[in-house]
């Protein structure tokens, strides 16, 4: 998974799509736009607010969530950085990153 960063505009968000190896891009009809005229070969684009979306998913509402097991070293996304110094770039994020802070949050709520 990679958060893209829709205040990235032509082929510098095709750049961050295509460095991040994006097979798919979900995205709201509010910013579809951004993705017209883009070169991404081999990437499909998925329009979360359309019917066909509503349509393909409807069969698995209500379903058993399944999740593979991980470890705390496995990627859980990219998240680009600002790109302040230059073109951004990904930052790899563990499930201990993200998941740490949020067990220490909740043994803090105890």
């Amino acid at each position: 998974m990679a958060g893209l960063n829709t205040t990235r505009r032509g082929e510098a968000l095709a750049r961050d799509i295509l460095l991040a190896d994006c097979q798919v891009v979900f995205t709201e009809t509010a910013h579809l736009g951004l993705l017209d005229g883009l070169d991404l070969p081999g990437v499909r684009v998925i329009d979360i607010d359309s019917d066909e979306w509503r349509t393909t998913i409807a069969p698995y509402a209500g379903s058993e969530q399944i999740v593979d097991a991980t470890e705390p070293d496995d990627l859980f996304m990219l998240i680009f950085t600002s790109g302040t110094s230059g073109d951004p770039k990904a930052v790899r994020c563990t499930h201990a990153k993200i998941s740490g802070p949020g067990a220490c949050w909740q043994r803090g709520s105890d």
